[in-house]
């Protein structure tokens, strides 16, 4: 039967300054994730904000309005359009939608950009 009786042998005692350094690594990565935590919260609050003025913006340009309220459901899906303006405001949060979730597989290039100006 084997034992670790005479692991002093085979494995080096680990200096207790390297100890302490691991310990001290480890807590800074649990506030790290920590904070990840607490500041993905805050970006998904500015994401939702950024989106409902971006929309009402970029609507607004073309004379396309909704009150607050409405704009609000429309933006977070738990209203169906009534009108055509809003209609057109739902698509244009789709549209946003699509761009968010898709950006990394769409091409950009400075030649896109050119065919989508001309």
């Amino acid at each position: 039967m084997q034992t670790f009786r005479h692991h002093e042998r085979i494995l080096d005692p680990v200096p207790g300054s390297i100890v302490q350094a691991l310990g001290t690594l480890e807590h800074a990565s649990g506030k790290a994730a920590a904070q990840r935590g607490q500041h993905r919260a805050m970006l998904k609050t500015l994401v939702e904000v950024a989106r409902i003025q971006s929309t009402e913006a970029s609507n607004a340009i073309e004379d396309i309005t909704a009150p607050p309220a409405r704009l609000r459901a429309l933006m977070s899906e738990t209203t169906t359009p009534a009108n055509r303006s809003e209609a057109q405001i739902a698509g244009y949060r789709s549209a946003l939608d699509l761009i968010h979730s898709s950006a990394d597989a769409m091409p950009f290039s400075e030649n896109v950009v050119k065919q989508l100006v001309a």
